[in-house]
């Protein structure tokens, strides 16, 4: 067990109860074991979880540290950041312009403030409607892809100055008066609490991993945070979220009519449904319609997943980012997450439809054939082992829950699920070729383009060892139009300059090193070691 294994595997045997070990046998008992083995699997600091049905707290409960360093136990009153659960609360307040007759989500964005917090006006264009930036569907052809890009959802921003009229703050002041306080959510902020904040004792301390060293640092620079916009910034608790999610219900923020608009999923002129609506992902599973949110931000996670029909919600915040970073949430599959599964198994379906006892760290015993249910348990598996593998050099038999997974459910990878192509692409072993060529082909022909998608495809070939094929597939992705904030394109730029440079190609490997820099700054990142790269570059 190497030092970071060692570290984790102490913190959360300390913290787990000596009953969680046992089967206690009640849904509540064997949800409460599920989370803790899954937030011990994923090395998670410390994270909330909380189960509301009607006026029902079902479960309600902080697993690890608020803080590692002083062994500051987590608490279920815990605040933490919450990303981009944040774009939901900005979606409600926008479908109560609308009720109020004040705006059209078929209105041009251009026809709003351009509220400047760090967004480039050329990344829109007159064609683009609200609409648009709400579904994520306003790169390239606005309307014709959906691709989830949690910057470009501010430019919503602007709505909010022309109702409020005071230019940035505007979101803030507008959330206060529409949501935090008609709710009492004591515990909701729009950034860090000031310091003489009561509140501030339950703020849990945010940890990013460092790549360098593999281990969880403070994120200091989070903790100064002072603002929030429309697509993230904001801070809560499990309970304000529970009763956040309890107004939706009760229609004490939206109608019926109004809540119905904004978890409509868009469609594409070709009829295609997309798998968002207005801020909000929408999944059906297991008969059951999910209405759900997410966040990642560097050193944070948060899930609000609402089932309305049963007024059935479950929320996890977590002080780090891998319990959202390794499922790929954006693409719009909830089950790709352990503690979804784990929630539909012991909160949704009934008992006879999971009898399956599984031991996932034997892969060699599982059952050869397996429910619907066990099967998205073995995703998600996948999922969580192959990202701790890959960040952590840990190795957690990721690879042979795969090859199980392509064995048992071709039919997963005949349907077009973006997300899954980030799982093989760090699995380039040639047993899973048939399961990447499948799903190429279905997402290819669902999608004109998908830049993460592609981006993951290049990633595969070159760990196969297929670099002039990778090379080819980086710039694709870089020179596409549209989608040149997107995550994947920039790296595709700065991936296809290290290969440029390998092969003593230094002009090209320039140009396209600069168009990462470009873009990166474009998207509001941190850019310099980009520019340091590029340094490099001028230097050889």
């Amino acid at each position: 067990m190497n030092s970071s294994m060692a570290f984790w595997a102490t913190l959360w045997v300390a913290t787990i109860p000596a009953c969680l070990m046992a089967n206690e046998g009640s849904r509540i008992s064997d949800f409460r074991r599920e989370v803790s083995q899954h937030a011990a699997m994923l090395r998670l600091p410390g994270c909330c979880v909380a189960v509301m049905q009607d006026d029902n707290v079902l479960f309600r409960e902080g697993f690890g540290f608020s803080n590692v360093e002083t062994r500051q136990e987590m608490k279920p009153d815990s605040v933490f950041w919450i990303a981009s659960i944040t774009k939901s609360f900005s979606s409600v307040m926008l479908m109560q312009y609308v009720q109020e007759n004040r705006i059209s989500l078929d209105d041009p964005i251009t026809s709003y403030p351009f509220v400047s917090i760090g967004f480039f006006p050329q990344r829109v264009t007159p064609a683009i409607r609200l609409k648009h930036v709400l579904s994520h569907t306003s790169e390239a052809t606005p309307g014709e892809s959906f691709i989830y890009h949690g910057g470009r959802f501010n430019f919503v921003a602007g709505v909010f100055d022309s109702v409020h009229g005071d230019g940035p703050r505007s979101f803030a002041a507008e959330l206060q008066n529409r949501i935090i306080g008609p709710l009492a959510l004591e515990s909701t902020f729009a950034g860090t609490p000031e310091r003489d904040s009561p509140k501030i004792k339950q703020l849990v301390t945010p940890y990013r991993f460092d790549s360098s060293t593999r281990r969880m640092v403070v994120h200091k620079q989070l903790l100064r945070s002072t603002m929030a916009y429309p697509a993230t910034g904001l801070l809560s608790s499990v309970d304000d979220i529970l009763r956040y999610s309890k107004a939706l219900d009760n229609g004490r923020l939206l109608t019926r009519d109004s809540y119905r608009t904004m978890t409509t999923p868009m469609t594409n002129p070709d009829g295609e449904q997309f798998p968002y609506a207005f801020g909000w992902f929408v999944e059906d599973a297991y008969g059951v319609e999910m209405h759900w949110a997410y966040g990642l931000g560097a050193a944070d996670s948060a899930l609000l997943l609402r089932i309305p029909e049963r007024h059935l919600t479950l929320v996890l915040l977590s002080n780090s980012s891998f319990a959202s970073a390794p499922f790929r949430l954006g693409s719009g599959r909830a089950l790709n997450s352990p503690f979804v599964t784990s929630f539909i198994k012991h909160f949704v379906l009934p008992k006879s439809q999971h009898r399956e006892t599984l031991d996932f760290d034997q892969p060699s015993k599982l059952p050869e054939a397996l429910s619907e249910i066990a099967l998205d348990e073995l995703c998600a598996q996948a999922f969580a082992r192959t990202y701790v593998e890959s960040q952590l050099g840990i190795e957690l038999g990721s690879s042979e829950l795969v090859a199980i997974l392509c064995s048992l459910d071709k039919q997963r990878f005949s349907v077009p699920q973006p997300s899954l192509m980030n799982l093989l692409a760090n699995h380039p072993d040639p047993r899973f070729n048939d399961a990447k060529d499948a799903l190429v082909r279905s997402i290819r022909k669902k999608h004109t383009f998908h830049p993460e998608v592609e981006f993951d495809v290049a990633r595969r070939l070159e760990r196969q060892g297929l670099t002039e094929q990778a090379l080819r597939a980086y710039r694709n992705v870089a020179d596409h139009r549209g989608f040149k904030e997107q995550e994947s394109t920039i790296e595709a730029s700065s991936e296809a300059a290290r290969i440029l440079a390998a092969a003593g190609k230094h002009s090209m490997a320039l140009q396209y090193q600069w168009r990462s820099i470009c873009y990166a700054n474009q998207a509001g990142n941190n850019i310099q070691s980009k520019l340091d790269t590029l340094k490099k570059l001028h230097a050889d």
